[in-house]
């Protein structure tokens, strides 16, 4: 699963993602969102290609299961907007605040 898809799940599931995570003992930091804001913003600050989101995912260096955690809760606080319901992303903080 890309970070397209992860991010498209997290748009349709943000309420039920950090349940989601809680269970499987997932707890997201700041250090871990630091990274996904520092490969997004090298890659540009939106992400809506299948290239890009492997990109995205290979210099995370994140299991799949913790990007998608660490994805929903960037979601959930507002630092990814999504642009259209295929997971295309755009991060909005850090290097890449408006």
């Amino acid at each position: 699963m890309t970070i397209l898809k992860i991010a498209r799940l997290a748009a349709f599931g943000a309420a039920l993602l950090p349940a989601v995570a809680q269970a499987q003992g997932i707890t997201v930091t700041t250090v871990e969102m630091d990274t996904v804001r520092q490969v997004v913003a090298a890659a540009g600050c939106t992400v809506a290609d299948e290239d890009t989101a492997m990109a995205v995912e290979a210099a995370s260096g994140f299991e799949r299961t913790l990007l998608a955690a660490v994805v929903s809760e960037m979601v959930e606080r507002g630092e990814i907007v999504l642009l259209d319901q295929e997971g295309a992303f755009r991060l909005t903080s850090g290097d890449c605040a408006n």
